[in-house]
């Protein structure tokens, strides 16, 4: 028999991650007479945890009053980490952008990195009141969200305790970016109505997550979804992650910008010349032939791969997203079309495949919902099973 914290745990569990609820709903949901939920919301009540979201019509044509968290209680911050700077984001506890700011510098440092988070947080601790905040970083996190894994991209040839070197005040969280961007899009995004999420991230590397009823899937070593490093139509190019052939080696941007560079400066006769992503972006749209061309082998590649993913996982929807989708036409249209081809004939028309809604706030937002969820979890307010991402591992933790 289920304790009394386990239901005020179940209880704010459903408005979690179902969003409003009635007292009748969260009674049928929860097994509950109704004057039980009433014992129930009276403490969360009091700590500001719920709040009246107004009436709806009941399938029976009554008025009935909707339950939902209180935005206000428990604002956190969400900072991703890429190549194209530091993003971040502050959300309300449904996972609503309160602010987003950008910075230019992104240093390779850890030390310098740490310091910026670390200036970051304590400005919006002092402005937004955030109680929590979750670092999205490109690579792999341990399942604890403390240790930042090497795995070659950013060169820092070390684990590091990230979460530990920042040590500001409210509790830190770290995540893997891509986790984060795909869990946001299934909780708050393009596929916040589906079970099964696939999301396919195509930007500097190409990585997939997996989001399993708004849990997401970070298997045994925090590693999993790293499609980029799956074997691609080339098997020759070394990777940075030491094999040969990885999909990265020639889908990816930094793929992309190599091979355009290397045919324009043969074209020539000088070398290969600079080029940045901008002035890929600016290119494709253009309708210059080296890059759309480029650009179209590349979706092709992912596509293959992302739908082979999608036959193994058996999504009920795929979100694409990353700056090639979300900037250059042919890429996303490709990508979309050439992944759908490879779904197995009997889910190819069920299938649903969305382009991310939530752009480049998708990894800051995911990550502040990750280090709102452990909150809740210390707080005593939800179950670490019912938030801790699915591995083999354990429970993710403060």
């Amino acid at each position: 028999m289920a304790s009394k914290e386990q239901h005020l745990q179940g209880f704010v569990s459903i408005l979690r991650f179902r969003g409003s609820a009635s007292r009748l709903d969260l009674a049928a949901a929860l097994g509950l007479a109704p004057s039980a939920i009433s014992s129930l919301m009276k403490p969360l009540a009091d700590r500001g945890v719920i709040t009246s979201q107004g009436t709806t019509v009941s399938g029976g044509g009554r008025r009935v009053s909707m339950l939902a968290l209180n935005p206000g209680f428990l604002p956190a911050l969400g900072v991703e980490v890429s190549g194209r700077g530091i993003r971040s984001v502050v959300t309300d506890t449904l996972g609503a952008v309160v602010s987003r700011r950008d910075l230019v510098e992104c240093p390779r440092d850890p030390d310098k990195l740490a310091s910026i988070i670390r200036g970051i947080i304590a400005e919006e601790r002092t402005s937004s009141g955030i109680a929590a905040a979750g670092i999205a970083l490109g690579g792999p996190v341990d399942a604890a969200g403390r240790l930042w894994r090497d795995s070659g991209r950013w060169g820092h040839g070390k684990d590091i305790a990230l979460a530990d070197v920042i040590a500001a005040g409210p509790p830190v969280l770290l995540t893997n970016d891509v986790h984060a961007a795909g869990l946001a899009e299934s909780r708050v995004g393009a596929a916040r109505d589906y079970g099964v999420v696939l999301y396919v991230h195509a930007g500097t590397g190409v990585r997939i997550s997996i989001a399993l009823d708004k849990r997401v899937y970070t298997g045994a070593h925090g590693v999993a979804g790293e499609l980029g490093h799956t074997r691609s139509a080339d098997p020759a190019k070394l990777c940075y992650c030491g094999n040969y052939g990885c999909i990265e080696t020639i889908a990816s941007i930094p793929a992309a910008l190599e091979q355009i560079s290397a045919a324009r400066g043969r074209a020539a006769g000088t070398g290969a010349s600079s080029l940045t992503v901008d002035d890929l972006v600016r290119l494709a749209g253009e309708g210059d032939k080296l890059a759309v061309n480029t650009l179209t082998r590349a979706a092709e590649e992912i596509g293959r791969s992302a739908g082979d993913a999608a036959t193994l996982f058996d999504p009920d929807a795929v979100v694409v997203g990353g700056r090639l989708v979300e900037e250059v036409g042919v890429f996303a249209g490709t990508l979309r079309r050439v992944l759908r081809s490879r779904l197995l004939p009997i889910i190819r028309g069920d299938v649903q495949i969305f382009t991310g809604s939530l752009g480049r706030d998708a990894a800051g937002i995911g990550a502040a919902m990750l280090a709102q969820d452990a909150e809740f979890v210390r707080l005593g307010l939800l179950s670490g099973e019912a938030v801790s991402p699915v591995s083999r591992s354990g429970n993710a933790s403060f």
